[in-house]
């Protein structure tokens, strides 16, 4: 495939590789080109050099499979993170099975990975601690839900007694975060600290402190051993998607978490009880005082203490993704903190063999969105694509040589047909490539260069994306 253009951009991206602008705005990924004469011609790279350029910016877990016992069949789950062009991947994915069931979440991290990586290898183990006490406790107290066929197995008991577990382990461990740094900056009051001594101190404890100022959005599931039980536990703007009788004309397709983020009406009404004497707790940009999208996470310390310790101590951190004129400011004007939550939102789902979940950071939702032009992609929409693929990626050989024409409409929406599918794949990975490019070269040569092309209002950079895939076998 040959191009010829003129406008020129030597950019490294690798040993060897080069990228070029068109004349429309996009630079895509070029293996060699000839300048000797004008115009000069470009080569598009092949697949194969893509794929594995791709392939090393995507890590994940192979399909596998989970929760089989005896006879009965289990689940095959998968995850996938794919960076963004940029220097770090600030997303970060689990799977964790244990006495119990099985955890699986997705972590997005911003102002930096320190959290999200910290999280991704400590909450994991606190949970399954701590369910497992919580779940021994009702069992004890309920010996009738040791039956594996009891009707009481899904009792309000149990439900319950997840849902309390999974919002008090989510705040305690938010809480340890930044105990951890007010006991660092404890030996004197935030108004008698210099810059120098605070400057000092953010650098002496910056592993401690990172962890506490940087942030990460949260979406955790637990799936019980008898897999009828789900839960979903959500901090952030995560999503996590069920598609229901995928095969079947009853199809059925949903969310199963509300978005924490300032374009939710819910969330800003929240804030605005929570803090009924203020103003601009949300700016018309839609950021939580001005800096941050979302409206609950784990860490962001500077959200959820004193603007003064902010401003005089925290702010010294460095890098801090909040500019010290806006932290400044807010010394002046917010007086009552916390302004992001960290308690989570829980919802209890009963689950059928041949249901598929995704759960996926905003990234996978941005990409969708930024490919579908002049129409808002619904989150029943998202969750048909969105698990349909992943259920074709494992599952249904008769819909996968059916995608095609299945999904003729939404080929004609983001503009490039889908990849069919390959064996022993990640199933997860086979999402991201699906909904970023698919079949189209163009598009992946896009993806491994360049942020979104940008559109008439503003532009749409390219952020990272995980995606973990959890298919319940029939």
């Amino acid at each position: 495939m040959k191009d010829s253009y003129t406008n020129v951009d030597d950019v490294d991206v690798g040993p060897g590789t080069r990228s070029f602008v068109s004349p429309t705005g996009t630079r895509y990924f070029i293996e060699s080109y000839d300048d000797t004469k004008p115009p000069a011609t470009y080569h598009l790279a092949p697949r194969p050099t893509l794929q594995a350029l791709f392939d090393g910016k995507c890590t994940g877990t192979l399909t596998r499979r989970a929760l089989e016992s005896g006879n009965r069949n289990g689940v095959k789950i998968s995850s996938a993170s794919f960076q963004a062009y940029k220097k770090r991947n600030e997303d970060r994915v689990f799977i964790h099975e244990f006495g119990e069931g099985l955890l699986f979440g997705v972590f997005d991290g911003h102002g930096g990975d320190a959290l999200s990586e910290h999280a991704s290898r400590t909450l994991p183990p606190l949970l399954a601690s701590a369910l497992l006490e919580a779940l021994a406790n009702v069992s004890g107290d309920h010996p009738d839900l040791e039956s594996e066929n009891s009707a009481s197995d899904t009792s309000l008991h149990r439900v319950a007694a997840v849902e309390a577990t999974l919002v008090t382990t989510f705040q305690q461990f938010d809480a340890t975060l930044l105990k951890n740094v007010l006991d660092v900056i404890s030996s004197k009051p935030s108004e008698e600290w210099t810059k120098e001594e605070a400057v000092k101190m953010m650098e002496l404890h910056k592993d401690v402190v990172r962890k506490a100022i940087t942030g990460t959005t949260a979406l955790v599931g637990f799936l019980a051993s008898n897999r009828r039980d789900l839960w979903v536990a959500s901090l952030g703007d995560c999503e996590a998607l069920v598609g229901k009788d995928i095969e079947r004309k009853n199809q059925h397709f949903e969310a199963l978490n509300e978005l924490h983020n300032c374009k939710n009406p819910a969330e800003l009404e929240r804030i605005k009880n929570e803090h009924p004497d203020e103003k601009s707790l949300v700016s018309p940009q839609g950021r939580v005082l001005r800096a941050l999208a979302v409206t609950r996470a784990l860490g962001d310390m500077m959200f959820k203490v004193d603007p003064e310790i902010s401003h005089r101590i925290l702010k010294y951190s460095a890098p801090c993704f909040v500019s010290s004129q806006t932290i400044s400011e807010w010394c002046t004007v917010h007086k009552t903190p916390p302004y992001i939550s960290s308690t989570p939102s829980v919802r209890h789902y009963f689950v059928d063999a041949g249901d598929v979940f995704v759960l996926a950071s905003d990234g996978l939702r941005d990409s969708l969105q930024a490919q579908v032009k002049d129409v808002t992609v619904s989150k029943q929409e998202r969750a048909e694509l969105f698990t349909v693929l992943a259920h074709v990626g494992e599952e249904s050989p008769n819909l996968r040589n059916g995608l095609d024409q299945s999904f003729s409409h939404w080929q004609e929406k983001i503009g490039h047909g889908f990849l069919k599918d390959k064996e022993e794949q990640n199933v997860a990975k086979r999402v991201i490539e699906n909904v970023l490019f698919g079949v189209d070269d163009r598009k992946m040569a896009r993806e491994l260069t360049m942020e979104f092309a940008q559109s008439t209002a503003m532009p749409h950079l390219q952020d990272d994306i995980s995606v973990i895939v959890v298919n319940v076998v029939r």
